[in-house]
């Protein structure tokens, strides 16, 4: 998943913001509260890390537009604009991953959590106007069951590959980053009606793309911060943060 334009990310900066800016430890969508306390330790995986040199210095560069920019957006943006607003930018986020969902739900012979998907979709879509509102959960009390292609090649047995830290976006590893490509150049925005590569279209997608993934794995900055004001290697710490968060969803 390439970058195009680091500027069109300021405009989902308001994505990552929900509960990032909170005086209480912030929360990411998989985890409850309590998961945070089984990583307060970091160690280095034992496994081969050839990209070692540039994932450390990518870290730093990450680390500096972080804490200089990001972050301050997030929270000018918290402090501005209504929690609703916030929250709806998350729930249409949300609704957009049913295919990559209920399709890697299917993968995985999850087809109970593939039928709930599909009614939270229709039901959000619909009633939900777009998915800006989540009457699924709200008022049904039909849980997500969120999947990605990371979670289904890890069920089936495929390794991680070795880490990688991207501009912006942060840590993953070859197999999530593999599931991310897919799933961005399957996304019918990425075609026009012809099935023709179009430019505008598939721009638009991968913004889109970059704006969830930017939620996702970016949306704890607090806990972020809190690592990287440590006496450890930042670039350790995140990386056993993430492959260890990655393990969990997959055995979930």
């Amino acid at each position: 998943m390439n970058i195009i334009t680091k500027l069109s990310l300021l405009m989902f900066v308001p994505s990552i913001t929900i509960n990032a800016v909170a005086d209480e430890k912030p929360q990411i969508e998989m985890f409850e509260e309590d998961s945070f306390e089984e990583f307060e330790e970091f160690e280095e995986p034992e496994k081969s890390d050839p990209l070692f040199w540039y994932n450390e210095k990518m870290t730093s560069i990450n680390s500096f537009l972080y804490t200089y920019l990001l972050i301050p957006v997030a929270e000018t943006y918290d402090y501005v604009t209504p929690e609703i607003v916030q929250t709806g930018v998350t729930n249409f986020f949300d609704n957009l991953k049913y295919p990559l969902s209920v399709t890697s739900n299917l993968l995985q012979f999850e087809f109970t959590d593939a039928l709930t998907e599909t009614e939270r979709f229709v039901i959000n879509t619909t009633i939900g106007i777009g998915g800006i509102f989540d009457p699924a959960t709200d008022w049904l009390e039909i849980d997500k069951n969120y999947e990605d292609l990371g979670q289904t090649f890890g069920t089936y047995g495929i390794g991680t590959g070795f880490h990688i830290v991207l501009p912006v976006l942060g840590p993953t590893n070859l197999r999530d980053l593999t599931g991310d490509i897919i799933n961005w150049t399957v996304n019918p925005l990425f075609y026009n009606g012809y099935r023709n590569y179009n430019p505008v279209s598939s721009t638009f997608s991968l913004s889109l793309t970059i704006g969830d993934n930017i939620s996702q794995n970016e949306a704890n900055l607090k806990y972020y911060q809190n690592i990287i004001s440590t006496k450890y290697n930042k670039y350790i710490e995140l990386k056993t943060f993430y492959e260890e968060n990655r393990k969990k969803l997959i055995k979930e």
